[in-house]
This record gives structure tokens, sequence and C-alpha cells, in this order.
């Protein structure tokens, strides 16, 4: 018992692990445990090497046949970013589905940006078009992850089911940053 001891206090300091809550242990299906440290209950997820990790893709690139919105000045330089109509399409959905939403307002000259909020957890969602339209959602301070991870399924699933929006792809932050579209994936999670 002292060995297996050890290899589990030696796997938590290892691998990233999860905070959730044992009542809602949705999604999370064999080769994986959970175990009770403190106040905090912790799933360890374990593959054939070693412990896995989720892995959350919080950047998607898609086309879209919506009209773009981009207002132009007169030299030739934007002077309102488009994004405003297909923030303003995520705010409805997001509606529909229980998610409270600010209305869109204007990131820094470059895009669009919301509020929004599920189960007393926030996530700023921004939409921006480089080279093909972007849309983020990150979470705002310590939301669990897995309260993150149904937020981009939920944006996610939309983003197929809705025929508006085409080629989507999802990325971690750092291969979008890093511009490794190689690391691309058709699901947030």
């Amino acid at each position: 018992m002292a060995r297996r001891t050890a290899w589990l206090g030696s796997l938590f300091r290892a691998a990233e692990t999860v905070v959730f809550n044992p009542r809602s242990n949705q999604g999370w299906r064999g080769g994986r445990a959970r175990y009770r440290r403190g106040r905090c209950w912790i799933l360890v997820a374990f593959g054939r090497f070693g412990v896995a990790e989720m892995k959350l893709r919080t950047i998607s690139t898609f086309t879209t046949t919506i009209p773009d919105d981009t207002q132009w000045g007169a030299d030739d330089e934007i002077s309102v970013p488009g994004g405003n109509a297909i923030a303003c399409i995520v705010r409805d959905y997001l509606g529909t589905v229980g998610v409270q939403c600010s209305n869109p307002k204007l990131r820094d000259s470059y895009g669009w940006e919301l509020l929004a909020e599920a189960d007393a957890h926030r996530f700023l969602i921004v939409v921006q078009m480089v080279d093909e339209w972007v849309l983020q959602c990150e979470p705002l301070s310590t939301t669990p992850v897995e309260a993150t991870a149904t937020m981009l399924r939920s944006i996610g699933k939309w983003l197929y089911i809705d025929k508006r929006f085409n080629n989507v792809r999802w990325f971690q932050s750092g291969d979008f940053e890093n511009g490794d579209l190689s690391k691309a994936s058709d699901q947030p999670c």
C-alpha cells in the first residue's frame, strides 16, 4: 500500500490534473480515476503511455457566407473592423442555450468582443479577421477546465450545424500564434 501511495503522489506531481465536481462527471469514461485531496476531487486520466491531459483548443478559424461588415475609411484604412454581425449571431445562439452574453463591443480596433456567463463561469469571446475569420473563447479568472470544455463544445457544435460556417478548424492558442496550422483539429477538445 505504501508503494501505491508513493506512486500516486509522484503521479500527482508529474501530471496536469483536472479539478472537477464529482457530481457532474460528464464525458469521462474508462481509464480514469478520481481521488480526493482535501476539499477538491482530482481526476487523473491514465493512458497507454502515461497520464493524458485534456487539450483545449480555444481558437477557431472558419469561412462564412455572412457578408463582411468591415467599414473602410477614405484613405483605404479600416475605420470599423468586420465581425460585428458574426458576434451578434454568436450572442444570439448562446442565448438560446442558456448562456448570458453582453452585446458585442469594439475590441482595440481589430475585432469584436462579448462577455459570456454560463453557470457562474465567465468567458471572453473575440471575433476578428486574420486571413480568415477567427473566433477565440478564453475563460476568465479561475474557470474549471470542464466548464471551458463545455462552452467550447457548445460553440463547436453550433459552428458545424450552422450551414453559414465552413472549414471550421480548432487550435490551441500557442499553435495558432506560432502559425503551426498542421496541429488543427475539427473538435475543440
